[in-house]
């Protein structure tokens, strides 16, 4: 899908899957190379073909993988802050309501967990829609102003 509006007019928000991982001998689940490839991809994906180069704010859980990948996401759209948040942990409840109060009109990346972005999907969307649940995947949506709610404008997975 192509996009209709130039991000930096705000209203983009982008839900994605942490990149691949493996466990570690000291039980701490990292981006392994696949996964950071995967990131990184992802990363030049939002950059050049959405033409995202920056964004009001990057969210992501507090779990390590999640972390590495918004990190790495960071070095291809520059954010104007980083946020690291407890909701975004698998099992968390999420942070639409965050979303639409205070960042319906700003641009806005989400990297967090396949169970989180299902419940984002259906406050935001207001309805479940597909989303690829590879890692380092994502789907860009566009707020719809009157409507209080957003569209899917995009989907990808490295």
């Amino acid at each position: 899908m192509e996009q209709e509006k130039n991000p930096a007019e705000g209203g983009l928000l982008i839900l994605m899957r942490h990149g691949d991982y493996t466990v570690a001998s000291d039980g701490h689940k990292r981006l392994n190379e696949i996964g950071i490839a995967q990131a990184e991809k992802s990363g030049r994906y939002i950059s050049e073909t959405l033409g995202l180069r920056e964004a009001d704010v990057i969210f992501s859980s507090d779990v390590e993988r999640a972390c590495e990948t918004a990190d790495i996401v960071a070095r291809y759209v520059r954010a104007a802050r980083r946020e690291q948040d407890t909701a975004l942990r698998p099992g968390g409840s999420g942070i639409a309501e965050l979303i639409m109060q205070e960042y319906s009109r700003k641009n806005v990346i989400i990297v967090t967990h396949i169970p989180v972005i299902e419940l984002q999907y259906a406050a935001f969307l207001n309805r479940n829609a597909f989303f690829s649940y590879s890692p380092a995947a994502l789907t860009a949506l566009r707020y719809i102003p009157g409507k209080q709610c957003y569209e899917m404008i995009a989907s990808y997975a490295p």
